[in-house]
């Protein structure tokens, strides 16, 4: 029985986890973050992808760049 403690991953890591885990559970963000995955876009061009005001997607690209999941430029 002791063996089963050994393929756990640490505190630590499992927290992270489902904080990334928790972040891409919203349809919305986990869209987002598969559109950017293909092309790096403005968010005019993500909110007709996803079908979205520009302020709701500025909004949720603003989560992800808070949780260091994608970066922000201005051009």
């Amino acid at each position: 029985m002791e063996n089963l403690n050994c393929n756990l991953l640490d505190p630590c890591v499992n927290k992270s986890l489902a904080g990334l885990f928790k972040l891409l559970g919203d349809p919305t963000r986990l869209s987002i973050v598969n559109i950017l995955l293909k092309n790096e876009l403005s968010v005019g061009e993500i909110s007709r992808k996803v079908g979205m005001s520009e302020s709701a997607v500025s909004h949720q690209l603003r989560v992800l760049n808070l949780s260091n999941v994608v970066k922000h430029r201005r051009d």
